[in-house]
C-alpha cells in the first residue's frame, strides 16, 4: 500500500464517522455552518473526507458545491474572515482548487 493510500484511510479511519454525522443530518450542511469552528469542519469533511473515502469515484466530488459555497461566503464576509487564523484560512482555498469556473 501507497503512503499517499495510507494517509487516505487514516484520515476516512479518524474522521469517517463526523463525515457520516454531517451527511446523514436533515439538511446535511446547514446545522453545522452556523459557528466557527462548524463552518470550518464542514468545508474539510465535504472537501478532504469525501474525497479520501471516496477516491477514485463519482461521489468523492459529491460535496464540493456545499464547501464552495461555504468557503466563499466565509472569504467574502470580511470580518468573518479575518476571524480565522492563516491556517483556518487555507483550508478555504482547497474547495476552490477543484473548480474549473474561477468567477471568485
Amino acid at each position: 500500500m501507497s503512503p499517499t493510500e495510507m494517509t487516505r484511510q487514516e484520515i476516512v479511519q479518524k474522521f469517517g464517522e463526523d463525515f457520516n454525522r454531517l451527511v446523514n443530518a436533515n439538511r446535511p450542511l446547514a446545522p453545522w455552518s452556523n459557528d466557527y469552528y462548524g463552518r470550518l469542519a464542514v468545508v474539510i469533511l465535504a472537501d478532504v473526507v469525501n474525497f479520501c473515502k471516496h477516491n477514485g469515484d463519482a461521489r468523492a466530488y459529491e460535496y464540493n458545491l456545499d464547501a464552495k459555497k461555504i468557503s466563499v461566503s466565509m472569504a467574502t464576509d470580511q470580518d468573518l474572515y479575518d476571524q480565522y487564523k492563516m491556517v483556518e484560512k487555507l483550508q478555504l482555498v482547497k474547495p476552490l482548487l477543484h473548480e474549473e469556473n474561477v468567477e471568485y
